[in-house]
């Protein structure tokens, strides 16, 4: 059994544990049934939506018929236009695809896949890179069935999160192998990261105005996968990754980093309990190690997040702000029976796109980047397991500097 298998088998035995848990049988015992039989089935966690029976709130979205999907009447709201599958890249740049998988997740099941291991052992060697002696300067990713079609909320299908990281230590949290294993971190924490997304799939363009690109070593790329189920029957999914990359030698261009600002900080998952109606939680400190541009950032959250800001030295510096739009399509449960029924949530109530900072500052060697992540689960309903509880929240600012 390799370290990777014993991690999942670990965290598959925790679930079993808590299925028999006095407070759940007690509380609900078809839970707990339900509980123990995703565990024993998926390896995962039994994720439901409770679908709220009273009239919904005034939902507050973007207005999906702009272009850029303004939204509250803010102005100036980026919206990073999606990569294209073959279409030629910028200053000659190429678009490769990468596929993941095949994942097969069970219904109404949420698992986390690990993509190679960083050559843990001769059996994982990792997975080899998009480009080498190169700068990559755009990532997107998405999640697609077997037929190339698009998997997603329509579908029942959710891509809740992909880390990708390649060979190195990490800006923000450098760890250990053995200290990831040993404290149940991420896969990602295993290297550098240098992309993350959620079902929202927000494309990262690092050359818009100037020539950056990230460096992927000569090393191997990993990290993981986590995908929902809503569906009424078992989905087989690719996680999918577009990377535009330039050579090496393209004139002008320079290295850039992800710098990972999170209110969870450098803890080993980025979830943290969420609360009722409105709140906010904000990150501790993070000392910049190097002066430079900032380049890219966007806010991750879950459904009710309103908007992420990012600090610098306890001023704001950018907002990155949630869109409820729909803009691109497949963002709402059908009624078909294709969704299990008490998992569809009203139309425009999925981040369905991120306003994004692009090109708007520097900062220097010494300077502090936090982080505070708003959330309104008032206006944008929450999602709920299958205890009635809230699910999970994020708040992150994915943030590159050269």
């Amino acid at each position: 059994m390799t370290l990777t298998s014993l991690f999942l088998a670990l965290t598959a035995a925790l679930d079993i544990v808590n299925a028999f848990s006095v407070p759940t049988i007690l509380r609900d015992p078809e839970a707990h049934k339900r509980a123990l039989t995703n565990a024993l089935t998926s390896n995962g966690y039994l994720t439901l939506v409770k679908r709220d029976k009273s009239p919904p709130p005034k939902w507050n979205f973007a207005n999906s018929t702009t272009e850029d999907a303004k939204a509250d009447g803010s102005e100036g709201i980026i919206i990073e236009p999606d990569l294209i599958e073959g279409a030629p890249g910028k200053d000659g740049g190429l678009v490769k695809k990468i596929k993941f998988g095949p994942y097969t997740v069970p219904a109404g099941a949420k698992r986390e896949f690990p993509i190679g291991a960083f050559g843990l052992t001769p059996i994982e060697p990792g997975r080899p890179l998009p480009c080498t002696q190169c700068y990559i300067t755009a990532m997107q990713l998405n999640m697609e069935y077997e037929d190339g079609k698009i998997a997603n909320a329509d579908t029942g299908a959710w891509l809740h999160h992909v880390d990708i990281s390649v060979t190195g230590e990490d800006y923000t949290c450098p760890s250990t192998i053995l200290g990831t294993i040993i404290n149940f971190g991420d896969p990602s924490m295993w290297g550098a990261r240098i992309y993350a997304g959620g079902n929202e799939r927000v494309p990262v363009r690092l050359n818009t105005n100037k020539k950056y690109g990230i460096d992927p070593g000569t090393g191997t790329m990993g990290g993981a996968v986590e995908i929902m189920n809503q569906a009424v029957k078992p989905i087989k999914v690719y996680v999918t990754m577009l990377f535009e990359f330039v050579p090496k030698g393209t004139a002008g261009y320079k290295e850039a980093r992800l710098v990972w600002v999170d209110v969870t900080n450098c803890a080993k998952e980025s979830d943290f309990k969420p609360s009722n109606g409105v709140y906010n939680k904000q990150s501790k400190s993070f000392a910049m190690k190097h002066d430079g541009e900032l380049i890219f950032a966007n806010g991750h959250q879950h459904d009710g997040g309103v908007k992420v800001e990012l600090l610098v030295n306890g001023k704001l510096s950018c907002t990155s702000k949630q869109l409820y739009a729909n803009r691109r399509g497949h963002y709402i449960e059908p009624t078909d029976g294709t969704v299990q029924k008490d998992l569809v949530m009203p139309p425009n109530s999925h981040i369905s796109d991120v306003g994004v900072c692009k090109d708007w500052g520097t900062v220097k060697k010494g300077d502090v980047l936090s982080v505070k992540a708003y959330f309104d689960g008032d206006a944008h309903m929450q999602m709920m397991n299958g205890w009635g509880v809230l699910e999970a929240q994020m708040g992150i600012m994915w943030t590159f500097v050269d």
